[in-house]
């Protein structure tokens, strides 16, 4: 039995790709800010599909280019959730995007730098972390209510 491997080349409007939803059909990564297209301050997280090329998923109201303006980090299982970091002025804030609701802040945590980095499969759980005064802490938050909590495992950090 032979398989055959299907590459799609991206549009090069996108600048990155990061993750993939589990059908292969959407990807989440970079594109240049349409209302800013340099393409090393106007970055803004992007969704890509065959049928709508790269689409900018915007940013936070507040964001300046800290270099970025967003950036995407993860899909859900069939990309219909992305999460990623924005920023709020130059305090680096983690999102939620669907495309019904658009981009969401989720709930700062500690001192306020947070990213969300991963999604669970369904898009109901975010992780990623909180930036403290001394590092970085693991993070988690539910998708729906946009709350969250810091998490310290005893020694598992």
């Amino acid at each position: 039995m032979c398989l055959r491997a299907r590459f799609t080349l991206l549009p090069p409007e996108g600048l990155t790709a990061v993750a993939v939803s589990d059908d292969g059909t959407t990807v989440l990564g970079d594109m240049p800010n349409p209302a800013n297209p340099d393409p090393v301050l106007g970055v803004v997280a992007a969704r890509w599909t065959a049928a709508s090329g790269w689409q900018s998923l915007g940013h936070l109201p507040n964001a300046l280019e800290c270099p970025s303006r967003s950036n995407g980090y993860e899909l859900s299982a069939d990309g219909e959730v992305a999460v990623g970091l924005s920023w709020d002025g130059c305090s680096g804030r983690g999102f939620v995007w669907t495309p019904e609701t658009g981009m969401l802040e989720l709930e700062p945590l500690v001192n306020g730098g947070n990213r969300a980095s991963v999604v669970s499969a369904d898009g109901s759980v975010i992780a990623g972390f909180a930036q403290g005064v001394s590092g970085r802490t693991p993070s988690s938050w539910n998708a729906d209510t946009l709350m969250g909590a810091p998490l310290d495992p005893p020694g598992a950090t």
